[in-house]
């Protein structure tokens, strides 16, 4: 039996019920109505509930949206990004999480919050009563790994981004039927040359409404689309750091295909074909790769790190240290017991098993061999 097989007759066939997990109800309607236009308005009937349930929330919250714009757009628009942005920018199921999670223990730092990411944009106006709908809806863990989900722990900007534009990658697990035209975002490379502009505004404000809210202080994020978009980034934050992370591309290739199923599980619109997705993320992921090696370049050799997920897990403490070290960041004396507890803390986490088959083995040595020769992986070979 297949990888495909195997997940076509262990997801959750009831997965279309789960209705309050869809990001575009907390998209502006004009993006909503934008994208639905894109996927020329085609969804799937067993996700229809979905859909309206997206629909009448975002109706819902425009007033909330047209006060948090009358009250914030001008104090947000003249908010100044001062100190040096630090991306994450490694690809899914790579460890950012983890790493984004040890870097949100220092004060100092600010991060976007599930809060934020989720309501982008009334999370400073009603950010009570955003709170008291949002723990009712949010699942206690991580669909793909059983992470823990808590309001104030950071989020990845992309539901910013997919909130007020078409450029959110999350667009392609919605609509999954034009998940290669979503994808087109992640470089701008096929696009007319203002998307590329487009998005950096949008971007761009979303990260002055976050530096606004936190009083100004240095801003750790984390996206994996970013490790697309390094010359934009570099056009916005010239001084910005980067720490780019990866894996095993055997395990890795297993932990992205179950992160893209079961996030299109809460996420999807539209019934998608299997095939077709895995087709698409390893396409992606080879597109990450030769856009990474064409621009890193660009970013000077005291603001760039990569880091090895194996390592880094093992014991991320050394890691953490040499981190502050490297990009000037003050205070590690004092942060360091609150990573350590924190190491300590995840020893009990379980994290997902994995079997490399043979299938696995093949699609990997066909599609990503030079991923795993450029960072040092041992090839495995197939048993038959």
């Amino acid at each position: 039996m297949s990888l495909v097989e195997h997940e076509q007759m262990n997801y959750d066939k009831k997965h279309w019920k789960k209705l309050d997990k869809e990001p575009m109800g907390g998209y502006n309607l004009k993006t909503f109505f934008r994208v639905l236009a894109i996927a020329k308005f085609r969804v799937s009937f067993k996700y229809l509930p979905r859909f309206f349930w997206a629909l009448w929330t975002s109706f819902m919250t425009l007033p909330m949206r047209v006060i948090e714009n009358v009250k914030f757009r001008r104090k947000i628009k003249k908010t100044k990004i001062e100190k040096d942005p630090i991306f994450i920018m490694g690809y899914y199921r790579t460890g950012t999480t983890y790493l984004h999670l040890l870097f949100a223990k220092d004060k100092k730092l600010a991060f976007m919050s599930n809060l934020e990411g989720y309501a982008p944009l009334f999370y400073l106006s009603f950010s009570d009563l955003t709170r008291k709908l949002m723990e009712k809806s949010l699942p206690p863990t991580r669909p793909m790994d059983n992470v823990p989900l808590r309001l104030d722990e950071p989020i990845e900007e992309e539901y910013a981004v997919g909130a007020a534009s078409k450029y959110s990658l999350f667009n392609a697990l919605i609509f999954p039927r034009k998940f290669e035209y979503f994808s087109r975002f992640l470089t701008f490379d096929e696009c007319n040359a203002k998307d590329g502009e487009k998005w950096k505004r949008v971007y761009h404000r979303a990260l002055q409404k976050v530096t606004y809210s936190k009083n100004g202080n240095q801003l750790i994020l984390k996206n994996p689309p970013n490790a697309f978009k390094i010359k934009y980034l570099l056009e916005l934050y010239p001084n910005a750091k980067f720490i780019y992370t990866y894996r095993d591309p055997y395990i890795l290739w297993l932990s992205m295909y179950k992160f893209y199923l079961k996030t299109l599980e809460i996420f999807a619109l539209q019934k998608w074909d299997y095939e077709k997705i895995k087709e698409g993320y390893m396409r992606n992921f080879n597109t990450m790769l030769t856009k990474l090696e064409e621009t890193k370049h660009l970013i000077p050799p005291e603001n760039y790190v990569e880091i090895k997920y194996e390592d880094f897990v093992e014991n991320p403490i050394p890691f953490m240290k040499e981190l502050y070290q490297k990009f000037h960041l003050e205070g590690y004396a004092d942060v360091e017991p609150e990573f350590i507890a924190h190491f300590e803390s995840q020893k009990e986490y379980v994290p997902n098993t994995w079997e490399i088959s043979d299938e696995v083995i093949r699609e990997v040595n066909e599609h990503w061999d030079a991923y795993r020769e450029k960072y040092g992986y041992p090839r495995l070979e197939p048993s038959s």
